[in-house]
């Protein structure tokens, strides 16, 4: 169809899993995904960016689903905003310092530099 047409949007959804090699196994940890997103908020995030007419501006970056909710506007089904994988809060208990992670201010973001460069492969 891109081709037929000469041009188009090409979108790549992952999960944070896509960072790093992960083993299939059982997940223990249930708490992880009480808080997560549902499967309508990534399409939510393909449509604002379908419809930003400045969408080119973000092609061959790695987007969170959570910052374009918060740069959009939009939020999950359920009326929530999703944690956010930058959000030094989510990662802080999702290390399992969940009374450091209750003093730091839901706004504070680790840079996507950090947090790419820190599940390199190389």
């Amino acid at each position: 169809m891109m081709v037929k047409n000469g041009s188009g949007l090409i979108v790549n959804i992952s999960s944070a899993g896509g960072l790093r090699f992960i083993k299939t196994m059982f997940v223990k940890r249930t708490d992880m995904f009480k808080d997560g997103e549902t499967t309508e908020y990534p399409g939510k995030a393909i449509v604002a960016l379908a419809s930003d007419d400045r969408r080119m501006e973000k092609t061959g970056r790695v987007l969170i689903t959570a910052d374009l909710g918060s740069e959009y506007g939009f939020r999950d089904t359920d009326g929530r905003d999703p944690p956010n994988l930058r959000s030094l809060t989510f990662l802080l208990t999702h290390a399992g310092y969940k009374q450091a992670a209750q003093w730091v201010p839901s706004w504070v973001k680790v840079p996507g530099w950090l947090l790419w460069g820190s599940a390199s492969r190389l």
